[in-house]
């Protein structure tokens, strides 16, 4: 702004260019109230918004989420008496943020405006609305996009398969899922690892597992699989009672050099808990610290939750120390694990006299710490007091 009015004493006169340059950098730093007032400005000054100004405006709204207050400033648009007509970006970008927010049919009837006002959606506004109406669990009318494509001499790409293949997948659609798979080979458009984990993870939902397993097979002879594709199966595998091939395939994934992330990892201990192997999943948790990774508190809580199950609270009072050690953010669901697995009958003290204090607050943003659950445990059982801090 310091630069624009140099320019203006300077007897320099901005053009739209600059205008528009200054609302785009607005925009992608969230001062979205400022990019609004600028533009108020520079109207009242006489200046002539063009359309780049208005789809700048309108993305700075849509990718923050103000999805009505981008459809007001196209409203505005509209009724502009400069004669700004939107064009093919405007219509694409206010359809994708109405589809982002659930608002498919609202988008439809956008785009008929747009088809009224002389403009042909392109691929970009059909995977668009497609990839809406299939987050709108609205099948049919995805489907009949897809086959308006081909009237208008359109092409369904590799992103349009994904989009479906993707959006089928979470509807647990595994019929549809696999033959739009076949139609895409067929159409010699090569799936890629998110297309193979996306139905890969539905048969593994549904029990699927030797159907899940086929498809790593030929994406590893494709695509080779990547740490979401062994997440998947190693989850799957574990779901199954499969614990041994589960660790196989950990170990496939070591010796491919695929390093395990967060999620790999807790897949794995947390899956060895439940089936009573506490000790394997402690040496797993272990090979994970010595890579640096951190345990989360969801982690913690499954393994705590398991040594109470087995009345091994000395593990316990271990796991907590170690988590205030690294202070680690409690949850909801971790203060009622504790709350449900620590003995508070008055007879055994030890163990609540051995509670550590924690420093950070819960991970849900109040104000609830290790220290007030502490308090909590002391009210619960009053022998307990000054032991904790």
């Amino acid at each position: 702004m310091r630069l624009l009015d140099l320019m203006v004493e300077n007897g320099e006169e901005p053009s739209n260019v600059t205008f528009n340059v200054l609302i785009n950098h607005m925009c992608k730093n969230g001062l979205i109230e400022d990019a609004f007032g600028f533009l108020e400005k520079i109207t009242e000054k006489g200046n002539v918004p063009d359309v780049v100004t208005y789809n700048t405006l309108i993305l700075g709204l849509c990718n923050v989420g103000k999805i009505g207050e981008a459809v007001k400033v196209f409203g505005k648009m509209l009724e502009s008496s400069s004669n700004v007509k939107p064009d093919l970006m405007t219509f694409n970008t206010l359809i994708h943020g109405l589809c982002k927010i659930g608002h498919a049919e609202q988008a439809l009837n956008l785009r008929k405006m747009m088809v009224r006002r002389g403009h042909t959606c392109n691929l970009v506004t059909y995977n668009i609305l497609i990839g809406g109406l299939l987050k709108s669990k609205n099948v049919r009318k995805a489907m009949m996009l897809k086959s308006e494509m081909a009237d208008v001499g359109l092409k369904p790409d590799s992103f349009t398969y994904s989009i479906m293949l993707n959006g089928l997948c979470k509807m647990r659609d595994v019929e549809a899922a696999e033959r739009l798979l076949g139609e895409m080979k067929d159409n010699r458009i090569s799936p890629t690892s998110y297309d193979y984990n996306s139905l890969m993870t539905l048969h593994s939902k549904t029990d699927r597992m030797e159907q899940a397993l086929s498809l790593f097979d030929e994406m590893d002879d494709n695509h080779k699989p990547d740490i979401v594709s062994f997440t998947i199966l190693i989850d799957g595998a574990c779901k199954t009672g499969d614990l041994e091939f589960a660790k196989d395939l950990f170990a496939d994934m070591l010796h491919r050099g695929i390093t395990p992330d967060l999620v790999t990892y807790s897949v794995l201990i947390n899956r060895l808990a439940e089936s009573g192997k506490l000790d394997e999943a402690m040496e797993v948790l272990d090979g994970m610290k010595a890579k640096g990774l951190s345990p989360d508190v969801a982690l913690y809580d499954s393994l705590i939750r398991q040594f109470g199950a087995k009345g091994e609270t000395s593990k316990i009072i271990d796991l907590l120390h170690e988590m205030a050690a690294n202070d680690v953010a409690l949850d909801a669901k971790f203060v009622s694990t504790i709350l449900d697995t620590l003995p508070f009958d008055g007879e055994d003290k030890d163990p609540l006299e051995n509670l550590p204090n924690f420093s950070k607050e819960i991970s849900e943003g109040t104000n609830f710490s290790c220290h007030k659950l502490i308090k909590k445990i002391q009210r619960i059982c009053p022998e307990i007091q000054g032991q904790s801090s």
